[in-house]
């Protein structure tokens, strides 16, 4: 008895209890998850919590994109980059 008295104060003491407001649907997925699982709704919230803090975890991680650069030849002479409009005509006038 003494045992069951200590680990429900040690589980108690390793545990933050909270609220929190969960959109109906949500609430009856989870509920409906943790019933085909035979777990708790808590342990499949805590579970849905860790794998999406897990997943943000590995995208910080990830290599940053890098720029493709291609290489070739300068642009035509003439050709205003910063014009859309020019180099639309540009385009249509060569296809």
């Amino acid at each position: 008895m003494v045992w069951a008295h200590l680990y429900a104060l040690w589980s108690t003491l390793l545990c933050v209890r909270t609220t929190i407001m969960l959109d109906d649907e949500v609430f009856r997925a989870f509920k409906q998850r943790a019933a085909e699982h035979g777990t708790s709704l808590t342990h499949e919230i805590e579970e849905a919590l860790r794998s999406e803090l897990a997943a943000s975890a590995e995208a910080v991680k990830a290599e940053p994109y890098q720029v493709p650069i291609f290489r070739g030849t300068a642009p035509v002479p003439g050709v205003d980059l910063n014009s859309n409009a020019a180099l639309a005509e540009i385009l249509d006038t060569a296809g």
